[in-house]
């Protein structure tokens, strides 16, 4: 090895005939000498010529019991300039002692007897050289490893801070058990509950604890949401009445439980979500009996309309909490960083010749991709909260300028609105594993509409037809491949959408009846969503018709004037 920087550094009585032919054999060699200097000259040359390798005169007179020139030798190493010894070869036979012992600390990169011939003059420098060019290349590994390892590491705490701020940010009250026993709960549990429902209150008067919506029926212990969580049941939609000290008037929540899986060391925790109905349940007769005097019609129907929307936003973020509290490669990290500490003090040695050592780099850059597909799918799902938020507000928006519905109607694309649509209802399609198609080919491209109420319309549409694939699910005779169809086309100067699904049928006898206000067949229903529908087809000039064989499958019809134009909605 050529055109290296050499530092000689002689001992304070240095063999001055020595060093000179050292340093003329050294420059015969191809290197250069950066200076041949004293021992209390040497830490100022080093830091300014950055020396590729330093020869240390070493000599076992340096006093205190220490050899001269290992103080010299310890200083370099810490500035990571590789040292060579130079020994008196007569020194060490007389009076040499364990001084080599005591060099030993300092990790020289080899020991040069004085005087010697070229042949070993050379070899022992090509071999410093070749060792130091090789732990370069390993503290360059180290670094790269290190960089990807806090790059990791910097997506992980993005993570963390990502669920932290959903679960805080929640406005439903959300309380979760880890499998040790640790409970958490958010803000909005206490604002909400009073006492999040989990707490057992010293202070309870007799007519406080948890009722059935009456506020007068106790509910059994064992049919609490959560005693249910615990057996591992999943409850969805459970309204309660809660009475406490903090909440002596009551309030009515509609609860969701889930139970954690196991670790395989014990029973998991449980996450339960609930939110405040006390408004709606406190109204909801008064609202039924206006509704039946058909004054509150319209009112009720966008209540159920941004009911739709807020289901799906409060489902959008649960997906999101658990896809960051079921994250598997944060366990991945951890042993990753178990492996390296364990191996703090041979790196080199883990990372060349350890078969688990050679595979630490590719962990990490697959670790980190897996970290950056995660990013991706917590994106994805905060677009679709963002979008069923912005779906709410247009409702909202919607209503306030009910008296100027001309002015909302405008240009919308027909396939966007439609998958838009179903968009919205995609957590709930791909729970049922529910294939929906939709065909506008032979539509036309654009109608002229108010927008926010058609969107609503296929939304409760397509609600509809999982319901009734739901229906017959649980009636056991589910298609083996639920699926919903939405076709649009043009007919006789008329638009006609047509929303097909494989459920359960519509008895012959109701198909009319279907379309009523507060019709419906499933529990704790509404009634709502066909009848909205209907309000929207014959207020645009169109209508709309149920066909079914009563048996399985149903197809909801929806014929509106092409341009949508000239009729009040």
């Amino acid at each position: 090895m050529t055109n290296t920087r050499i530092l000689i550094v002689a001992s304070d009585q240095p063999d001055r005939a020595r060093i000179d032919d050292l340093q003329r054999r050294l420059q015969d060699l191809g290197h250069e000498v950066s200076a041949a200097l004293r021992a209390d000259g040497h830490a100022a040359e080093a830091g300014r010529t950055r020396p590729d390798l330093a020869l240390v005169e070493l000599r076992p007179d340096g006093g205190d019991g220490r050899a001269a020139g290992i103080e010299v030798g310890e200083q370099l190493a810490r500035a990571e300039v590789p040292v060579v010894y130079l020994i008196d070869s007569e020194g060490i036979d007389s009076e040499g002692g364990d001084f080599l012992e005591q060099a030993r600390p300092t990790e020289p990169y080899g020991n040069l007897m004085q005087p010697c011939d070229a042949r070993q003059l050379r070899l022992t420098i090509d071999a410093a050289l070749a060792v130091s060019e090789r732990v370069s290349r390993e503290k360059a590994a180290r670094g790269h490893a290190e960089t990807e390892l806090t790059k990791t590491i910097g997506i992980l705490q993005g993570q963390m801070q990502l669920a932290e701020t959903v679960f805080y940010g929640l406005n439903e009250g959300a309380v979760m058990s880890t499998a040790d026993g640790r409970i958490i709960a958010n803000p909005a549990a206490e604002q909400i509950a009073g006492t999040w429902p989990t707490e057992s209150d010293t202070e309870q008067e007799a007519n406080d604890g948890t009722f059935h919506p009456d506020g007068t029926t106790r509910v059994a212990e064992d049919d609490l949401p959560l005693a249910r969580a615990k057996r591992g049941e999943m409850t969805n939609d459970v309204r309660l009445f809660v009475r406490n000290r903090k909440r002596p008037d009551g309030v009515y929540i509609s609860v969701n439980t889930m139970p954690l899986a196991s670790d395989g060391n014990g029973p998991g925790g449980w996450v339960m979500m609930f939110r405040d109905i006390t408004e709606h349940e406190r109204t909801e007769e008064a609202l039924t009996r206006a509704f039946e005097q058909g004054r509150l019609e319209v009112v009720d129907t966008i209540l159920h309309n941004i009911g739709n929307a807020i289901t799906s936003v409060s489902a959008g973020a649960e997906t999101m909490y658990n896809q960051v509290r079921d994250n598997l490669l944060t366990s991945r990290l951890s042993a990753l960083a178990d492996a390296l500490e364990a191996h703090r003090d041979d790196w080199s040695t883990y990372l060349q010749s350890d078969p688990q050592g050679r595979q630490v780099m590719p962990f990490i850059l697959a670790l980190a991709k897996d970290f950056n597909d995660q990013n991706e799918r917590l994106t994805r799902s905060a677009e679709r909260v963002v979008g069923l938020v912005n779906h709410v507000v247009e409702i909202i928006r919607t209503q306030r300028s009910y008296d100027f519905e001309s002015m909302a109607r405008k240009e919308v694309d027909l396939h966007q609105a439609i998958a838009e649509a179903v968009k919205l209802l995609e957590g709930s399609l791909a729970k049922r594993g529910i294939e929906v198609a939709i065909d506008c080919l032979r539509a036309p491209d654009t109608i002229r509409t108010q927008e926010s109420r058609f969107h609503q319309m296929i939304v409760n549409l397509v609600k509809n037809s999982v319901e009734a694939i739901d229906a017959l699910a649980d009636s056991g005779r589910g298609a083996t491949q639920p699926r919903i169809q939405v076709d649009a086309y043009a007919r006789d100067g008329a638009l006609v959408i047509d929303v097909i699904d494989n459920g359960t049928g519509i008895p012959p006898d109701r198909v009319t009846e279907v379309f009523s206000a507060r019709y419906t067949t499933k529990a704790g229903g509404s009634g709502l969503g066909l009848h909205s529908a209907r309000n929207f087809a014959t207020g645009s000039g169109g209508s709309i018709q149920a066909l079914s064989d009563g048996t399985t499958g149903t197809t909801i019809r929806v014929t509106l004037p092409t341009a949508l134009s000239g009729h009040g909605e």
